[in-house]
């Protein structure tokens, strides 16, 4: 998919999964067909890893939000088609996609996902990022309420359970949810505990974000 003025074409399933969102709001339920399986088909790896700017990154720079915005078009297209064929016929690779976050190192005693890469894609040292704990929470709860269409009741309890968990440890953990004085917190260090506050962060090329940054050399988040 070539998206935008820059005719930008690297893939990114998260972006996939969003375009494709839009078509199902917009009725073009076939061309979101084709989409949502070329995405599980061609972007996203037997093991489960999505892919990234056209290829994937190490395990503690994966996105782990893409299982969640792939998840939730997902049903959103099943609630509008019906159409549960996707799910039966990559059952296997779609359980791996699911399973992948709340799998291995990315998880520790908090509940909470954790990783080197934030949501905008710049790297820092390990921490809690909002927007993975969001996503992962819809990503389960989406693939719980879609289960009875391709994997068992067993499954769709424990998605549930995690999104639970994952959820209020976000909202409520007593040492680093990420809920300040009412505010939500965009990260958390896992080391220390501490809202990064602050981004240090050098861009690349005049006009580009990152650049205006690194020009203002600090950006409240």
């Amino acid at each position: 998919m070539d998206a935008g003025v820059f005719e930008y074409g690297l893939n990114w399933v998260r972006d996939a999964s969003q375009t494709c969102l839009g078509l199902i709001h917009a009725g073009e339920f076939e061309k979101a067909g084709v989409m949502l399986e070329y995405i599980i088909r061609d972007m996203v790896k037997e093991e489960g890893i999505t892919m990234i700017s056209g290829g994937y990154d190490n395990p503690d720079m994966e996105q782990f939000d893409q299982m969640g915005e792939y998840m939730y078009t997902m049903k959103s297209y099943v609630d509008w088609t019906g159409d549960t064929s996707i799910l039966q016929k990559y059952r296997n690779k779609i359980i791996k996609l699911i399973e992948r976050p709340i799998s291995g190192s990315f998880q520790d005693a908090t509940g909470m996902l954790h990783n080197r890469r934030e949501f905008w894609e710049r790297n820092f040292q390990d921490g809690y990022e909002l927007a993975y704990q969001m996503w992962v929470t819809l990503g389960l709860r989406s693939a719980a309420s879609l289960a009875p269409c391709f994997t068992t009741e067993e499954n769709a309890e424990r998605w549930e359970k995690e999104a639970d968990r994952i959820w209020d440890a976000a909202m409520n953990h007593p040492e680093v949810a990420l809920v300040e004085n009412n505010h939500l917190i965009k990260r958390r260090n896992v080391a220390d505990g501490k809202m990064l506050s602050r981004l240090k962060y050098y861009g690349w090329v005049d006009g580009a974000p990152g650049k205006v940054e690194a020009q203002m050399e600090y950006r409240r988040i």
